[in-house]
């Protein structure tokens, strides 16, 4: 074989190379703040079986709890409902909101009426996933 030359590659060994060109996306990180109460609730699946049409969407963003400038998901952990939201705050800001609102039982707001529905509070109801961070360069 010639220096110039690249060896043969069987096709398991060029689906590892697309694999490797191509990689997952990122899972979300956690802060690990001591006092945190977004990242115990964060999901970090990869992707997300939607309740009614069973079609499989992945997530192509990570971020964090101190993330901005994003669009979120909230999935129910007791049933198949699901919110989504977008917030320009940071994520443990918007969570902290609707931690808040759901303590102080706003029932007419979804997220506050859902958790009273199922008699739990918001951390036992649901879990939080970033879906699309909407401008990196304004996020953290």
């Amino acid at each position: 074989m010639s220096q110039n030359s690249l060896p043969q590659t069987s096709e398991s060994q060029h689906d590892s190379h697309q694999n490797w060109t191509n990689p997952a996306p990122p899972k979300p990180s956690k802060c690990n703040g001591p006092r945190c109460k977004t990242c115990p609730v964060s999901d970090r699946s990869l992707s997300f079986v939607h309740p009614v049409t069973h079609k499989t969407y992945s997530f192509r963003h990570s971020g964090s709890c101190i993330s901005s400038n994003l669009v979120y998901l909230l999935l129910c952990n007791l049933c198949s409902a699901f919110y989504v939201g977008e917030t320009h705050s940071s994520l443990t800001f918007r969570i902290n909101n609707h931690r808040y609102s759901s303590k102080s039982q706003l029932s007419h707001l979804p997220i506050p009426e859902h958790t009273c529905y199922h008699g739990c509070t918001f951390d036992d109801t649901f879990r939080v996933r970033i879906l699309k961070v909407l401008n990196p360069d304004l996020s953290q």
